[in-house]
């Protein structure tokens, strides 16, 4: 390929308006940022948002910070929003991008579009093309980026989110091109830091890192728009030599749209996406078995790549719990669901759990069972009584446009977010309506008024 790839990214985003998106691709993303909303609003209620309100509690701005009282600028913004909407890791995922978009791409569109005060379609423009762009980019680096200890949600998401804060600030496709170069030079995450409060942080920062980057090209400074290909550039430090291909991504702009095919993850459960097919698989086994405590042992298998982050045979946190296929397994076996609350810092030491969970074995699968997308997982549970019961899934529930949450099943984790995080019930419901229509929105303050008002009287 000739043309740099952030070159032709840039000329792509410049391009690409929201009529030529397709109906099913601005349907998901509505559903995408509805969620998000929610599961950021959730976050307010958890340790790290109690942090977030301190380090914000000085701010300043036109900017919503979601479920809170007070306003920020953009970079804060779009810092705070992103970090709290993946405290919970209760937000989305995309395959193709081995991360989550909506939470690094969503907070750096929203507080831009704020602050420029524009429209709910200029939001959900810059949406999608900040979904598409972290997601071709995901394809370009394949998971051989995750593979070797990356957290693409940041260290490709930045790049969503410099996409989607370009359109809305309506940077030409140069500017756009050397947004994306500047933003490589601040791609950083580790999955090191799963099961901690940095991981969010990792996320909340490639989105302040995407608006930067706009806001510095806009500015005049500039970068080496080949700093993809370069022999010392993003993808041979990120991957190797070898390991990458710009193509991947420049080939698959609008074909296909990633939004529809392969989709995105609405989760379910508020636990680490990699263990949610285990999840479902206990809770299948569970109307097999009469008294959970008659179980003897349990054993689980997962995609070697998902189990390496998920093997944790002792939880110290509520946080490390989400990271646990132990103890996430143990619970839906236990109480056959799994809620906002069972993270707490005080939940997931429930004896009958932790007696459960010791009786846990995960594994990883062998090759020739890893499935088509390597989600699949296997949980087979032996009884007292001498039966052992046992069960596959392929891919876990909320995956793609297939396995997707019903419209019902969306709107009951939107409400329970937030009413976990305080928000009155007239607000939720008119948040929901609005979000569903976003297209016709004319101001984003009507969202976010409604978010500020309800946040008042947590």
């Amino acid at each position: 390929m000739d043309q740099p790839l952030f070159e032709t990214l840039g000329q792509w985003v410049e391009r690409v308006e929201l009529d030529a998106v397709p109906v099913t691709a601005r349907e998901v993303a509505k559903r995408a940022i509805l969620d998000f909303v929610g599961v950021a609003a959730a976050g307010v209620a958890t340790p790290l948002g109690a942090i977030l309100g301190e380090y914000a509690a000085e701010a300043s701005g036109p900017c919503t910070l979601v479920a809170r009282p007070g306003t920020a600028d953009v970079q804060t913004a779009a810092f705070v929003n992103g970090a709290q909407g993946h405290a919970l890791d209760f937000d989305d995922g995309a395959h193709i991008l081995g991360g989550h978009p909506s939470a690094v791409v969503l907070p750096a569109a929203l507080a831009v579009a704020q602050a420029r005060g524009a429209s709910g379609a200029d939001l959900l423009t810059a949406y999608v093309v900040g979904f598409e762009v972290a997601c071709k980019l995901g394809r370009a680096m394949n998971f051989t980026h995750y593979e070797k200890g990356w957290h693409p949600t940041a260290t490709l998401g930045v790049f969503g989110a410099a996409a989607a804060a370009a359109k809305v600030m309506g940077l030409d496709a140069s500017t756009t091109a050397t947004a994306l170069a500047i933003s490589a030079s601040t791609a950083a995450g580790i999955k090191a830091n799963f099961g901690t409060s940095t991981k969010p942080l990792q996320v909340g920062r490639a989105a302040q890192n995407g608006v930067l980057a706009c806001q510095l090209a806009a500015m005049g400074a500039d970068a080496n728009v080949a700093a993809f290909e370069h022999e010392q550039g993003f993808g041979a430090l990120f991957n190797g030599r070898g390991n990458y291909d710009a193509a991947r991504a420049t080939d698959a702009l609008e074909n296909p749209w990633d939004l529809v095919d392969p989709g995105l993850t609405v989760k379910p459960y508020p636990c680490c996406g990699s263990t949610h097919s285990a999840v479902d698989a206990a809770l299948r086994l569970r109307d097999q078995i009469r008294i959970p405590e008659a179980i003897k042992s349990i054993d689980v298998w997962l995609h070697p790549r998902r189990l390496q982050h998920t093997n944790r045979t002792v939880v110290t946190t509520g946080t490390e719990a989400k990271f646990s296929v132990q103890y996430v397994v143990a619970l839906a076996l236990h109480t056959g669901a799994i809620r906002l609350g069972d993270f707490s810092p005080d939940a997931f030491r429930d004896p009958a759990v932790s007696s459960l969970m010791t009786r846990v074995t995960a594994r990883p699968l062998p090759e020739e069972r890893w499935g088509s997308d390597h989600y699949a997982a296997e949980v087979a549970v032996s009884l007292a009584d001498g039966r052992r019961v046992e069960t596959r899934v392929e891919r876990q529930r909320g995956n793609g446009p297939a396995d997707a949450l019903t419209d019902a099943e969306l709107k009951v984790k939107f409400d329970d977010c937030c009413q976990y995080a305080g928000l009155r019930p007239q607000s939720r419901e008119r948040a929901y309506e609005l979000l569903l229509s976003l297209e016709t929105v004319e101001s984003l303050e009507d969202v976010a008024a409604v978010l500020r008002v309800a946040s008042v009287a947590r």
